[in-house]
Order: C-alpha cells, then structure tokens, then sequence
C-alpha cells in the first residue's frame, strides 16, 4: 500500500487529536478494519475506516487517489462507532 498524506496537516492532527497520519497507518495492521463510504465531494469520495491500534480505537477519513491511499484525518472513535466496531467484528469471529 502507498499513503500519502498532508505533512502540516499531520502534525496539526497530532496536536488535535494525539495521532499523525504515520501513526495511523497501522490501522491497516486491523484484521478486522472497517472501511464504509462516507460522502462524495466533487472531485472524490471519502470513506471513514474503523479501527483498533495497541488496544485504541480509531477512526481515519480517507480517500483514493489512483493506486494511493490519501488520509484525511484521524481521531479516536465515538461510542458508536466503537459499538459498531465490535458487533461486526463479533460477527467475523463467528
């Protein structure tokens, strides 16, 4: 997989939301990432991804670019999505 991301907007998600873009990453490690659409702007569509790193739940807005990978932003799950994270990860177990 290749990423790419803003460097600024990194570090200014770093400072927001204690995760940079390098970090989030490892969110593909997740054998039970979640991936669903999330809008379509103009020029693109964006898909929000649920998932876990070292025992924290994350949640990464992002989109392609050709073969590339372009995260938006990164933050720490909500309860729901938390919730959502797990009843289909239960559900994969299964």
């Amino acid at each position: 997989m290749i990423f790419e991301y803003d460097a600024e907007k990194s570090q200014t998600n770093k400072v927001k939301h204690g995760i940079d873009f390098e970090q989030a990453k490892l969110l593909w490690n997740d054998p039970y990432l979640i991936e669903l659409q999330s809008k379509q702007t103009k020029n693109e569509n964006r898909f929000l991804l649920l998932g876990k790193i070292k025992h924290k739940y994350y949640t990464a807005i992002i989109t392609y670019r050709e073969v590339n990978i372009r995260i938006i932003s990164v933050r720490s799950s909500r309860k729901s999505e938390v919730k959502f994270y797990e009843s289909n990860r239960f559900r994969q177990e299964v």
